[in-house]
């Protein structure tokens, strides 16, 4: 009977252990956490659904792993989205403009224009995270880039570093984890997958190169793109 007792007390602390795994501790800022600021931001985008130094995963299989910043309040962060529209007016007057958010004048003209020129001018939207690219350097060394994802990347990335359950932190710099980017297809039928690497390794010298993404965003110029929206519908308006 004892025998039974112990194998039955084992299980129940084995099934408590389970139930009660925590995620990853947040390190401590002056402002919030990098773990409450993205899980906020996460949650917001959900809700609406979203240089050489640029870089954009390519065919196949790459490795990167992530590097927060610090902003302007204080705050721990990682992503920042960037969202553009690519604007070709004929003549030369091809034009790249930061979208003007929900007041956009360029995004009201979606109704204005054929379907063919929307998707055109229609907004161009990427997030924006430092990393370093394993082996990415011009003689296969290892380098920071600021990493252009698209939403179904950045969704896994940000999905495994904020929403699942996990012992470390991965954002640490000395046991944290690196990803790997498989991307196949092209065009419309490209596709990725994220996937955290098995061992916890060191991020290397990089924290000093990490660039504040929320500042570096250009405020955007409502007046032009009014400006640039008139000529659009000028010369496209159905």
């Amino acid at each position: 009977m004892a025998k039974t007792v112990k194998k039955t007390a084992a299980k129940k602390t084995a099934k408590k252990k389970t139930a009660t795994r925590k995620k990853a501790p947040a390190r401590k800022t002056k402002g919030k956490s990098i773990y409450d600021t993205e899980r906020e931001a996460l949650d917001q985008r959900k809700r609406s659904g979203g240089s050489s130094d640029y870089w954009k995963p390519g065919d196949g299989r790459s490795t990167i792993r992530p590097l927060t910043f610090m902003d302007d309040e204080g705050d721990e962060r990682l992503f920042v989205e960037d969202v553009r529209h690519w604007i070709d007016l004929g003549d030369d007057e091809k034009q790249v403009v930061q979208c003007g958010g929900s007041d956009c004048p360029i995004c009201a003209l979606k109704n204005e224009v054929s379907k063919e020129i929307w998707g055109e001018i229609k907004p161009d939207k990427y997030m924006l995270v430092n990393v370093v690219h394993r082996e990415g350097g011009e003689d296969g060394e290892d380098c920071h880039k600021i990493a252009k994802l698209r939403k179904t990347a950045y969704e896994q990335l940000a999905d495994y570093l904020f929403n699942s359950m996990v012992k470390q932190d991965p954002l640490s710099l000395t046991k944290g984890i690196d990803f790997k980017v498989v991307r196949s297809g092209t065009g419309f039928k490209t596709k990725y997958k994220v996937l955290p690497a098995q061992r916890t390794s060191k991020a290397g010298d990089f924290a000093d190169s990490v660039v504040d993404l929320a500042s570096s965003q250009r405020e955007t110029d409502m007046e032009a793109l009014e400006e640039l929206a008139g000529s659009i519908l000028e010369k496209f308006g159905s």
